[in-house]
C-alpha cells in the first residue's frame, strides 16, 4: 500500500465521526426502544386515603354519568372492614362499615345488583370463623344495603383464621338478576375450599363440594351453549392435605375440574399429576367450538410450565407442541385483537409471544426483556381497545398498543407493596391511569404524541455526537499531551547539550589548557601534571554523564570539587573555596546534575572574579525537615553588581539550571526551592547566597530514567 493512501485511510478511519459510529450503534442498541406514538404524563403522586389500614383503592364509575368514584377498600381503625367512595371533584359520598375483619388481598364486587341502572358495591369479610357477605348503595350512606350474609364457617389454624375469596356476579339460573357467585378458601387450616352461589332473589345459599385444592381467579360461562353457565377455575395445589386423604382433588396433585350452574363437576376432574403447583385454564373459541389452553405448573418438574390444550367435546387433553420453546417461568394472558382470539406468553427469554388460538400457531416474538411481571390486560388510553400492561427489570410499565406496534413506558415508584394497575375514566373521551404500590398511588394522563420518533431519532443523534466529542476530547488530550512529551523531551534534549556546552566552555577549556601550558613552561611540572589529571577527570566526568540528568551527591561534590581546584589554579590563588557536608547527608543520593557546580561557577564568574584578592566561596551540604540543602555563600560583588558588570553573559549556568528545575518541578509535588540574594553587611553588599532545597523523595523518572 502507498504510504499516501495509507495515510489517507487513517486519517478516515481515525476521523471522531467515523471511530463514533460502532460505539454508538451498540448503545442505540441496547437503549430501551419506546416507538410509541404516545405518553403518559404524571399528574399526581400521594399516598392512599388510608394509609397504613390495608388499603386498595379502584376507580368504577357507579351511576353511569361518565365520571368514576374513588373506591377505598380499607380496615378501619377498629380492624373493620370498610369502603369510602368519593366522587371525581373530591366530595366524599360516605364511608360504610361492616362488623367483621377484613382479610388481605380481599376484592371488591360492583356490578348493578338491583337493575336500576346504577352500581352497588359488595364486599366479603369474617367475624371469628364465619365468612360474612355485606353490600353498600353508594346514593345512601346512611345505612348498609345489607349486612351479614352468612356463607360458610372457616377453621382455626394455631388460633388464626385466613382464607382467600373471589367474587363475580351472574345470572346463574336465568331470573333476570345476577347471583354471587364466590370461590371460598381456607388456608393454613385446609378447609372448607369450594365454590359458593348466593341468590338474593331467594336469598339462598348453594355450596359444591368442598375439595383439597385452593379455588384462584375463576370464569363464568355457558361453555356448551345449553342456556346455563359453567364455572371454570385456576385451582392451586399446596400440599397442605394429609397425602392419603380421600378428598376430592387431594392437593398433592394438580387438577382440572369446571363446575356446572349446580356447583357439580361438569366432568370427573382430571389428574395432571403429583406435585406442588397450579393447573390455570383459559376459556377460548375455535370455529364456534370451546377450548381450554391449560398452564400446567409444577414446582417439582424440571420442565416447571407445560402448556396443554383440552377439548371440550371430547372431554380429553391434547399435547401443544409449539414451535417456540418457551424458558423458564411463563405468564400467559387472554386477549382478543380484531375480533380474535389471541394468548399472550412471557416467558424468561425476553420474548413477548403472540399465539393465534385459532390456529395454535406463533404470530410474533417481540423482545420485551428479561424480567417481565404482573402481566395484565386493561384499557388506559379510552380508546375501547385494550392494551397489554406488564413491568420490566427497569421498574418500568411497560404499555404495548393494540396491534402491538409500539410501546409506551411508565416510570414506577420506588415503594413497597404489590402492585395494583386500574384505569380511571374522568369523562366520555379521557381516561387515566393509576398505579398503586403500597401506600403509594401515581395516576398519569394519556399523551398523544404525533412526533414520537422526532423524539427517538433526536436521542439517537445526541447518543452518536456524544461519544463523538467524547472521542474528539480523548484524541484531543491525547494530541496535546504527545505534544507536551514531545516539548518536554525536546527541551530536555536541549538542556543536556546546554549542560554540556556550558562545561565544557571554550573559554573555560582555552583558560584552563593556557595555565596548564604556562605550568609546564615554567618548568613547574608536577602542578602541571596534577591539574592537567584533574581536567582529564572534568572531560571524562563530562562525557560519562551527558546523556544523564542526575548523578549522585558524591560524584556531583567531587566534580564541583575539581572544578573549583582547577579555576583556583587557573585564577593564581585569587580565591579561596570549602566544601563542608554534614555526616548525615547520604551522598549516595540521586540530585540533578550541575545543581552545585553551575552556582559554584556562577559565584566565580560573575562575583570572585571581579575581587583582586581574599575571595571565599564557602558551599555547605547538610538536612533539615525532610530536605537536602546546599548552601553556597561567595564574598564577591554581589548578584546586582554581576549583572552591570557581565550584561547578557551574567549568571549564565544558574540560568540553564533553573530550566533543569522547573522540568523536574513539573513532574513533582514537592518541588525544588533555589533562591539566590544578595547579603548586606553595614549597609553594603558583602557578598551573595544561594540556597537550594531538594526533596528526598523527588522523582526523576520521565519516560523512563532521565
Amino acid at each position: 500500500m502507498k504510504p499516501s493512501l495509507r495515510h489517507t485511510l487513517s486519517r478516515i478511519f481515525l476521523n471522531p465521526f467515523v471511530v463514533a459510529i460502532p460505539f454508538a450503534l451498540i448503545t442505540i442498541l441496547l437503549l430501551p426502544y419506546s416507538n410509541s406514538k404516545h405518553s403518559y404524563k404524571l399528574i399526581s403522586g400521594k399516598l392512599v386515603d388510608k394509609a397504613g389500614l390495608n388499603t386498595t383503592q379502584t376507580y368504577i364509575d357507579l351511576d353511569n354519568d361518565g365520571f368514576a368514584e374513588e373506591i377505598s377498600h380499607f380496615s378501619n381503625t377498629i380492624n373493620n372492614c370498610a369502603v369510602k367512595i368519593t366522587t371525581q371533584n373530591g366530595v366524599l359520598k360516605g364511608q360504610w362499615n361492616f362488623n367483621g375483619a377484613l382479610q388481605k388481598d380481599a376484592n371488591l364486587l360492583v356490578f348493578d345488583y338491583d337493575n336500576n341502572g346504577e352500581k352497588e358495591v359488595f364486599t366479603i369479610y369474617n367475624r371469628a370463623d364465619s365468612v360474612f357477605l355485606g353490600g353498600l348503595n353508594p346514593d345512601d350512606d346512611s345505612k348498609n344495603l345489607f349486612d351479614d350474609i352468612f356463607l360458610d364457617k372457616i377453621l382455626f389454624k394455631n388460633e388464626t383464621i385466613d382464607f382467600i375469596a373471589k367474587m363475580q356476579a351472574y345470572d346463574m339460573d336465568n331470573d333476570g338478576f345476577k347471583d354471587f357467585v364466590i370461590a371460598l378458601s381456607a388456608g393454613h387450616s385446609k378447609q372448607p375450599r369450594r365454590l359458593l352461589i348466593w341468590n338474593r332473589v331467594k336469598n339462598t345459599i348453594a355450596k359444591s363440594e368442598s375439595i383439597g385444592v385452593m379455588i384462584g381467579q375463576f370464569c363464568v360461562v355457558d361453555i356448551d351453549r345449553d342456556g346455563t353457565p359453567e364455572i371454570v377455575p385456576a385451582l392451586i395445589s399446596y400440599e397442605n392435605i394429609d397425602s392419603d386423604s380421600d378428598i376430592p382433588c387431594n392437593d398433592w396433585y394438580r387438577w382440572l375440574a369446571v363446575f356446572d350452574h349446580e356447583l357439580k363437576p361438569e366432568f370427573e376432574p382430571r389428574n395432571y399429576g403429583k406435585g406442588n403447583g397450579s393447573i390455570y385454564p383459559i376459556l377460548f373459541w375455535r370455529d364456534e367450538k370451546p377450548i381450554l389452553v391449560i398452564l400446567d405448573y409444577n414446582k417439582k418438574s424440571g420442565q416447571k410450565f407445560q402448556l396443554h390444550i383440552f377439548d371440550w367435546e371430547t372431554k380429553s387433553l391434547l399435547p401443544w407442541d409449539s414451535e417456540v420453546k418457551f424458558v423458564g417461568d411463563i405468564n400467559i394472558q387472554s386477549f382478543y385483537q380484531d375480533g380474535e382470539a389471541k394468548l399472550l406468553i412471557i416467558d424468561n427469554s425476553g420474548f413477548f409471544h403472540v399465539v393465534n388460538v385459532g390456529s395454535l400457531t406463533v404470530e410474533q416474538s417481540i423482545p420485551v426483556g428479561s424480567m417481565v411481571r404482573n402481566l395484565s390486560v386493561l384499557n388506559v388510553n379510552n380508546d375501547s381497545l385494550p392494551e397489554i400492561l406488564f413491568t420490566d427489570e427497569f421498574n418500568r410499565l411497560c404499555i404495548l398498543s393494540n396491534d402491538l406496534e409500539t410501546v409506551s413506558h411508565v416510570q414506577m415508584p420506588e415503594a413497597a407493596g404489590k402492585l395494583f394497575i386500574s384505569s380511571r375514566k374522568l369523562s366520555h373521551s379521557e381516561r387515566h391511569l393509576i398505579l398503586q404500590t403500597g401506600n403509594q398511588i401515581c395516576e398519569y394522563q394519556y399523551v398523544p404524541r404525533s412526533f414520537g420518533w422526532i423524539v427517538n431519532w433526536s436521542l439517537y443523534l445526541l447518543v452518536y455526537l456524544g461519544y463523538v466529542l467524547t472521542i474528539w476530547l480523548i484524541m484531543f488530550g491525547q494530541e496535546r499531551y504527545l505534544k507536551r512529551r514531545y516539548n518536554r523531551e525536546k527541551l530536555l534534549a536541549e538542556l543536556k547539550l546546554k549542560s554540556i556546552r556550558n562545561q565544557m566552555d571554550p573559554h573555560f577549556t582555552f583558560n584552563a589548557v593556557n595555565a596548564i601550558a604556562s605550568a609546564i613552561f615554567k618548568e613547574d611540572k608536577q602542578s602541571a601534571y596534577n591539574y592537567f589529571s584533574k581536567f582529564s577527570k572534568l572531560v571524562r566526568s563530562t562525557m560519562l554523564y551527558s546523556d544523564r540528568m542526575t548523578r549522585m551527591l558524591d560524584d556531583e561534590l567531587d566534580f564541583t570539587l575539581k572544578y573549583l581546584e582547577i579555576e583556583k589554579f587557573r585564577f593564581r590563588e585569587k580565591f579561596d573555596f570549602e566544601i563542608i557536608v554534614d555526616d548525615e547527608v547520604n551522598l549516595n543520593m540521586e540530585v540533578p546534575r550541575m545543581i552545585v557546580q553551575a552556582y559554584a561557577e556562577s559565584a566565580i564568574n560573575n562575583g570572585l572574579m571581579h575581587k583582586t584578592k581574599d575571595g571565599l566561596l564557602v558551599i555547605k551540604v547538610y538536612n533539615e525537615d525532610g530536605y537536602l540543602i546546599i548552601e553556597l555563600i561567595d564574598n564577591g560583588v554581589g548578584i546586582e553588581k554581576s549583572k552591570e558588570l557581565n550584561k547578557e553573559k551574567a549568571f549564565k549556568a544558574a540560568k540553564i539550571m533553573e530550566e533543569f528545575i522547573a522540568v523536574f518541578n513539573e513532574f513533582n509535588n514537592l518541588k525544588i526551592i533555589c533562591k539566590m540574594k544578595d547579603l548586606m553587611e553595614d549597609g553594603k553588599v558583602s557578598g551573595s547566597r544561594v540556597y537550594i532545597k531538594i526533596p528526598f523523595d523527588i522523582s526523576y523518572t520521565f519516560s523512563g530514567r532521565l
